[in-house]
């Protein structure tokens, strides 16, 4: 078996899905050849086959389904029965729409052609107007054109299949695309959960650049991170919130683009699929913004930001410019945001003392600033020491006979996480000292926060509650 053969069976298991997928894409190409053979391309990876005019992907074959960016405008006039048919599979995520072409996307789950053929047209809108706004497919999605895979559906599919042929003159890029060495990365916690990322002390990163831009990437230039929808199921959250759409971290770049694998493979859902080299930066995270993230919900009410489209609505991309002036409103937002809880900084957290100042202070607060007070506390130098006082071991899983450590970090510290018995957000006397912190394993943090535990016992000797069915005893940390 070929390695195209094994990518479509993985995706279509289903012998009479594929037959009949393939044939839907097929028929596509077809149609979008009519437009120019120059204007589209179909490349293909383990996650999907992306057929893309110009600088859209207009169809992708995901595992099962077909995903497909339906005309917004033809939408418009559907019938009750292409509305009821279409009701229940919509796109929720980053790409649900598009505004360089008005879509709607969706993904095509059912196995047969019937319902295609009743909603093609939708498609097919799409598929035209993204050939009279697109010249010619982008130079580096050339590149990625899979004739092998053009071969295979036209020696077993549809034997008068057409191949692009791409002219000579080069499109680099994208004509609205203006290099000012301040950047916006796109993430899409779907794909690499960036709040785990986040809630670790590593600074050291690396990330995934768009490919044609890579000559405009130097050492020293700064980024944000921006997150859009979160569309993780409730399996993959795994007991954590859902983010909001915002902006989570500033970054420093530290290096040109090179050819290299991704340093934070752990994160990803999916890590086996991510794991080849691709063209990436190396960065350094100035700014950590999970606890007080600059939503995008407020920045779309500010008048300065009324243009910044790529920052607003997304882009199709991994990577975007954005001028020097926004950058540096995000910055003073940020700041800004950091200041309300500047107590909970670890110059001010030296001992227990400090931490009953704090207390007191923010004991009427809002349940959010409580909340950022407790993480902060979580990730700075008092929860430092509590994990170096506990050999950086998950109390639970020790006290249940388990493996108390998790993976070891860069730096030879075995990972782990505090978590406040107390939750801050009831600020009972305490409830931010070290007698009210656990160091946990991230599995045990999570079922604390959100499973069924019950606590028993809370002295100031020792904690009691029953996890798993099970009865444990933790003994405290003393104050010193």
């Amino acid at each position: 078996m070929s390695e195209i053969e094994k990518i479509i069976s993985d995706l279509l298991p289903d012998k009479n899905r594929r037959r009949n997928y393939l044939e839907i894409l097929c028929e596509i190409i077809s149609y979008a050849d009519s437009f120019g053979s120059e204007k589209w391309g179909l490349s293909v990876k383990r996650d999907g086959i992306r057929l893309k005019i110009g600088s859209l992907i207009t169809t992708t074959i995901h595992e099962d389904s077909i995903w497909i960016a339906l005309d917004k405008e033809l939408l418009k006039d559907n019938t009750t029965e292409i509305n009821e048919m279409l009701e229940s599979d919509w796109d929720s995520g980053d790409w649900a729409e598009y505004s360089a072409v008005k879509t709607r996307n969706y993904f095509y789950r059912d196995i047969s052609k019937e319902k295609w053929e009743k909603i093609k047209h939708l498609h097919f809108g799409t598929i035209e107007k993204a050939s009279k706004k697109y010249v010619q497919l982008r130079t580096d999605s050339q590149k990625d054109t899979s004739f092998e895979m053009l071969n295979y559906l036209r020696g077993n599919i549809s034997p008068s299949l057409p191949f692009p042929e791409y002219k000579e003159t080069e499109i680099s890029g994208d004509s609205s695309f203006n290099s000012t060495g301040y950047w916006i990365f796109f993430c899409n916690p779907k794909y690499w959960q960036i709040d785990e990322f986040l809630e670790t002390d590593e600074i050291n990163s690396t990330w995934r650049i768009t490919d044609w831009q890579s000559e405009h990437f130097q050492k020293g230039q700064l980024a944000v991170i921006r997150v859009g929808n979160d569309s993780r199921t409730k399996d993959e959250l795994a007991g954590k919130d859902r983010l909001k759409a915002g902006i989570y971290g500033i970054v420093e770049i530290m290096s040109s683009a090179q050819p290299m694998p991704d340093s934070d493979g752990q994160f990803w859902i999916n890590p086996e699929k991510y794991g080849e080299e691709r063209l990436r930066v190396k960065i350094r995270y100035v700014k950590k913004l999970l606890d007080n993230p600059i939503l995008l919900s407020d920045l779309k009410n500010l008048t300065d930001f009324q243009n910044e489209k790529p920052l607003l609505n997304g882009r199709q991309a991994s990577s975007w410019s954005i001028e020097k002036d926004t950058f540096d409103k995000i910055i003073e937002i940020a700041d800004s945001n950091i200041e309300i809880v500047s107590e909970a900084t670890t110059s001010e957290l030296n001992d227990f003392v400090d931490l009953q100042k704090l207390e007191a202070k923010y004991f009427n607060a809002t349940p959010r600033v409580k909340e950022i007070v407790s993480r902060r506390i979580e990730r700075g130098d008092i929860s430092k020491a509590v994990k170096k006082a506990n050999n950086y071991e998950c109390q639970i899983c020790k006290a249940l006979g388990l493996n108390p450590h998790g993976f070891k970090k860069r730096n030879g510290e075995f990972y782990v996480e505090t978590h406040h018995i107390i939750p801050v957000s009831e600020l009972e006397q305490g409830s931010l000292g070290t007698l009210n912190l656990l160091t946990v394993c991230a599995n045990h943090h999570r079922q604390l926060h959100y499973g069924d535990v019950k606590l028993i016992e809370n002295n100031d000797k020792y904690f009691e509650f029953t996890i798993d069915n099970q009865k444990i005893r933790i003994d405290k940390m003393k104050n010193e």
